[in-house]
Parts: C-alpha cells; sequence; structure tokens
C-alpha cells in the first residue's frame, strides 16, 4: 500500500510560498521511504520443488535355471534362459523380449532362440524339417550365416539335437556377446549378455551326460 501525504499548495500565498515550498519538500521526503517500500516489495518464492528421485538402475539380466523331471519318465528336466538386453516387438507389436534357451530334456540337449514372433522359413532339411536363416555373431567376430531348425511352433530356433547342440555351445561358452538377427514379420536384432555361460551350460550338459572341455 502506497503511503499518502497531504500536500496543499493552493493555500499558502504571498510571502508564505518560500516557506510553503520549504514546508512541501519536507513532507515529500518524510513520505518517500513509504513509497519506495511499497514499490519495492518483493513477492515471496514460491516453494522450492521437490528434488526428483534418481532414475532407478537397471538390474543386470542374469541367466533363469529350473530344475525338475519329467512327469512321465522322471528324467532330468534342466531349462536356463536368458532375456535378451532390450525388447523386441512381437506380432501384435507390443515388446517383448527374446530369449536364448539351454535345456536337457529326456537326455536331449538342446540350444535354442525363442522368439516373439513366427519366423520366416526359408528352406528345409533332408528330412522335410523346416529351417530360417540366421545371422549371428559372438563378441568382435566376423557375422556368421547359417540356416537352423525352426520348432513346430515356428517360434523358436536352433540345435535341437545333442550333436548340434554341443557344437554350437563350445562357441557360446568362451565368449562374452551374443547376437543373432531373425526374420518374422520383421528383421529384428537381438543382443544376449552371456554372463556366466560356462557354469550355466556347465550345469544343463551334465544332466544330460555331456561334459567339453574349454580352450585355454
Amino acid at each position: 500500500m502506497f503511503a499518502y501525504c497531504d500536500i496543499d499548495l493552493k493555500r499558502s500565498s504571498g510571502c508564505d510560498r518560500a516557506g510553503a515550498i520549504a514546508r512541501t519538500l519536507t513532507l515529500l521526503l518524510a513520505c518517500l521511504p513509504g513509497v519506495v517500500a511499497a514499490q519495492t516489495a518483493v513477492a515471496p518464492a514460491p516453494p522450492a520443488a521437490p528434488a526428483s528421485a534418481p532414475s532407478p538402475r537397471p538390474v543386470p539380466l542374469s541367466w533363469s535355471v529350473t530344475e525338475g523331471t519329467t512327469p512321465l519318465s522322471g528324467a532330468p528336466l534342466v531349462t536356463a534362459i536368458l532375456e535378451s538386453t532390450q525388447p523386441l516387438i512381437n506380432m501384435i507389436g507390443q515388446p517383448q523380449h527374446a530369449s536364448l534357451v539351454l535345456r536337457c530334456q529326456e537326455g536331449v540337449l538342446a540350444t535354442y532362440v525363442s522368439w516373439p514372433e513366427v519366423l520366416q522359413m526359408n528352406g528345409t532339411t533332408f528330412g522335410g524339417r523346416p529351417q530360417t536363416m540366421v545371422l549371428w555373431s559372438l563378441d568382435s567376430q566376423p557375422i556368421a550365416a547359417s540356416f537352423w531348425l525352426r520348432d513346430t511352433s515356428g517360434t523358436a530356433t536352433g540345435m535341437f539335437d545333442t550333436k548340434a547342440a554341443v557344437k554350437f555351445l563350445e562357441k557360446l561358452i568362451v565368449a562374452r556377446r551374443f547376437v543373432v538377427r531373425l526374420t518374422g514379420q520383421t528383421t529384428q536384432d537381438a543382443v544376449f549378455e552371456l554372463g556366466d555361460i560356462e557354469t550355466v551350460a556347465g550345469k544343463v550338459g551334465a544332466s544330460c551326460g555331456v561334459k567339453w572341455t574349454l580352450p585355454r
């Protein structure tokens, strides 16, 4: 609120004019602090925004291993699953991870990639089993092109017999990173950080009576 000063020069006349002017200046100076204070008042600062919580660090992906037996025969059933570092897009346009799977079932070792789309069929074996074309690489090695078996669901491809699975695992267990490119409705890449694959593969392989010696 501004200070109010009642100043009337009309009532000052004649020889009193000089005195009136002096009194007027005195009143103006007396009013000035209130006017300045009113004009320079600063509104209170808004409350500071609460500090935002730090973004959670992504949890490193790791192998998930399940152990059991098949209901019919009681044979060991051991499955190890590693999800891709990033989700892909499934057949309905939703994000879904690919998975790298190591499995021992009924004494047969398998190594395959589970995909969020139905994979293309790019050929067949001599026995008529469907195959799909795969581009893949380990660490910084050159890209390899292969034809892998496609399972009956059409959403997984890899090695479904012990001999082929062991041959591929011998390459995987000395690597740190596995990248695979497959084509379903779209062509997508999946990246797998292999972590402690040597221990995991050893556990799954042992359930199928398979052992291998790593190059040193």
